[in-house]
């Protein structure tokens, strides 16, 4: 069985990429004196502090763009309440409970050891890809990247909700550094995988290719 070892750090096997599962895993129920509510299509999140948040739903087609939201648990390593916004594809939006801040987080996620920062990625309607990071709990953008075929990193055609990052591969030396592979483009049109470092220095995110785009054995 293929194995990951390209950055520091023990190997993953291949095959444990599963990362909405681990997400799930994570998740609980919120603490302290926490409402959580959802009545008439909307949810209402009371925080710890007393303040409230509301998200509406819009079921109707012919009203507005449609968006549902759901409720879907609390995550204790940052503090967060994770909810689902069912729009063109999911999204997941984190909503602070000491701050009251929320981002929306595309489709899968990463938190750095300590939780200050999220490498988050999506897909917008199977067109266009992207990652991030974000600062937690200031809901800061920090640094985002198109990945497009330009870039030499694209999306699978058989696989347009996936995601490109192979999430088995995350790995985070610190808040300031993390490594991962992508999926990409390599010679011929074959489908490869790229490698990456992401490193805040100099007060900013730097990227660079630890590895150029490799075909699939």
């Amino acid at each position: 069985m293929l194995t990951l070892s390209i950055f520091p750090g023990p190997a993953l096997t291949a095959g444990t990429d599963d990362i909405h599962a681990v997400q799930k895993k994570n998740i609980s129920a919120p603490a302290g004196n926490a409402r959580i509510n959802h009545l008439n299509g909307i949810l209402s999140i009371r925080l710890t502090n007393g303040e409230t948040r509301r998200y509406a739903s819009n079921l109707k087609v012919d009203g507005g763009t449609y968006v549902e939201y759901r409720y879907k648990g609390y995550l204790n390593k940052i503090d967060a309440y994770v909810i689902e916004a069912n729009k063109m594809n999911n999204e997941t939006i984190f909503l602070s409970d000491r701050t009251g801040k929320d981002v929306y987080i595309g489709s899968a996620y990463s938190i750095s050891p300590s939780g200050k920062t999220i490498l988050s990625a999506g897909c917008i309607e199977s067109l266009s890809c992207f990652y991030e990071l974000i600062r937690w709990p200031s809901t800061q953008r920090e640094f985002i990247k198109e990945q497009a075929r330009a870039t030499g990193i694209a999306i699978a055609p058989d696989r347009p909700q996936e995601t490109p990052i192979k999430w088995a591969s995350v790995r985070w030396r610190s808040d300031t550094e993390l490594y991962f592979s992508a999926i990409c483009i390599a010679s011929g049109g074959k489908m490869g995988l790229i490698d990456i470092s992401l490193k805040y220095t100099g007060g900013r995110w730097q990227q660079q290719k630890i590895r150029t785009c490799i075909a699939k054995m």
